[in-house]
């Protein structure tokens, strides 16, 4: 994204991907251009729904700015939008304000989708690379690390040293050469070893949260949840319900015997559905409908201004099993 005069910026951006380190980084970006004691008129940030009329978007899109000379629409969770919505949005680029910027943040964005070539055709920088460096490559690395220095780390142990120093290649070095140091006598580095050993650093991630629920493994889920900075126990909540139906949506096709249709039913990876599969066989038949209906009533009792901290504490302690 370009760093020069508000003149210069594309009239739209996709960040595209699952790291919301780097997507946060795209907003922030995006609101220094803003102008200081206006953000209140020329910052509209949407938090997108399948529930998000298509006209009250393109009003914002079309608003003039107020006292600046740029506007800045922001929509978070870009992949929930409506077809009509998306389809609005193509329409929109073909002659977009001017004077206003359209960011959208979306974990996924297939290249062969018309608001995606629409995007690209803004210009080079329009689309932001978002893709998280956690991966097998990154794995691999660190293994490497520790090979080098004579030392063996075990998987969970790997995992967990990359959620909490995050994806420099650098600092994973030094941790590594650190835990190799204390686990020498051992010969191999533990999970245990990474948990007593190594800070949070790294932001927490809301998959990081979220597995561990699926799992229903309530002190590790719990100790994630804590070691996030600020959450915010609604957007965590609305994440939690689309991982409940996506787990409903696997155990109903499981119980069919269409396994074949899950990755493309929910859009995931092979190595993805490995672990819904896994999943599901934590719950009993009609559970995971149950603590969908206790996501509701969490989110009643967040919206009328119970304690947020303990209503969702409550509820992950029901869907661990931890509580009835």
């Amino acid at each position: 994204m370009p760093a020069t005069k508000n003149s210069a910026m594309l009239v739209a951006y996709a960040a595209i991907g699952s790291d919301e380190r780097k997507k946060k980084s795209v907003v922030d970006r995006l609101k220094k251009h803003l102008a200081a004691g206006m953000e209140a008129f020329n910052l509209d940030e949407i938090n997108a729904t399948s529930e998000l009329d298509a006209a009250t978007l393109l009003g914002s899109l079309n608003t003039l700015p107020f006292g600046a000379d740029r506007r800045f629409v922001i929509v978070n969770a870009a992949d929930r939008l409506d077809k009509t919505v998306k389809d609005m949005l193509v329409d929109y680029l073909s002659n977009p304000n001017g004077v206003c910027t359209l960011c959208l943040l979306f974990d996924s964005l297939p290249k062969n989708t018309r608001l995606y070539k629409a995007i690209a055709s803004i210009g080079p920088k329009a689309i932001i690379d978002c893709v998280p460096k956690r991966n097998r490559a990154l794995v691999a690395e660190v293994n490497k690390f520790a090979q080098a220095r004579g030392m063996y780390i075990d998987g969970p142990a790997v995992d967990e040293l990359i959620k909490r120093s995050g994806e420099s290649g650098k600092l994973l070095e030094n941790q590594v050469s650190q835990l190799c140091t204390l686990c020498r006598t051992q010969g191999h580095i533990s999970y245990n070893d990474v948990v007593n050993n190594i800070s949070q650093t790294a932001e927490i991630k809301p998959w990081d949260f979220l597995d561990p629920v699926c799992e229903r493994n309530a002190v590790k889920a719990l100790t994630q949840y804590h070691l996030m900075a600020k959450p915010s126990q609604i957007a965590l909540l609305a994440m939690l319900v689309g991982r409940l139906r996506e787990l409903i949506c696997t155990q109903s096709l499981m119980a069919r015997g269409q396994e074949y249709a899950l990755a493309s039913t929910l859009g995931k990876r092979d190595f993805q559905i490995d672990k819904y599969k896994r999943w599901v066989r934590n719950f009993a038949p009609g559970e995971l409908s149950r603590f969908v209906r206790a996501c509701a009533d969490c989110d009643r009792a967040l919206k009328s201004g119970a304690d947020p901290d303990i209503s969702f504490t409550q509820l992950i302690l029901q869907i661990c099993g931890a509580v009835q």
